[in-house]
């Protein structure tokens, strides 16, 4: 990997913001979710997958790839936590999160991207804390929630996965 393949959070969103002016009639999310899922699907296959979304631009990047695997019969749920406030908050169709974690072989890591600048605390930190204890299959999106892309420093707590699909080009943090 040269420095000419990397580049910073800077670096990125004036990349990202250069595609759109030239690319007017494409959403960048929904190419980035199509690229993702071009990979994802050959891993992933037809394993019970629970992606795990965040608030943020890589959250909703996550919720793309999680629709066109629902849309292609994958057996995946989908667990977002944009709007949850505590741990008793996560509830999807009746079933709690320790549910999700234990019928699911492999969790997609979409909490939190590029853009995390604080340390990870509150629900996020308690959702990483139970997913790297899963021993589950852990896919990151990009960067493996809690990471510093410039960086690499850990912020406050980050998920501990065993592979990520970085998107674009690659962090300093990679």
């Amino acid at each position: 990997m040269s420095s000419n393949n990397i580049l910073t959070i800077n670096q990125i969103i004036q990349s990202e913001n250069e595609f759109i002016k030239k690319n007017p009639s494409k959403n960048i999310m929904d190419v980035a979710a199509k690229k993702i899922w071009i990979n994802l699907s050959k891993i992933i296959k037809k394993e019970r997958t629970l992606f795990i979304t965040g608030p943020g631009k890589n959250g909703k990047d996550g919720k793309k790839v999680y629709e066109i695997a629902k849309k292609n019969n994958f057996n995946v749920k989908l667990l977002d936590l944009s709007k949850k406030k505590t741990i008793s908050d996560i509830e999807q169709s009746g079933k709690q999160f320790q549910d999700l974690l234990n019928c699911s072989s492999c969790i997609i890591d979409a909490i939190f991207g590029i853009g995390i600048n604080r340390n990870v605390k509150g629900i996020y930190k308690k959702v990483i804390l139970r997913v790297n204890s899963s021993n589950k299959f852990i896919i990151s999106i990009d960067l493996p929630s809690g990471i510093n892309a410039d960086s690499g420093m850990i912020k406050g707590k980050a998920i501990n996965s065993k592979l990520t699909l970085c998107m674009g080009f690659y962090k300093p943090a990679h």
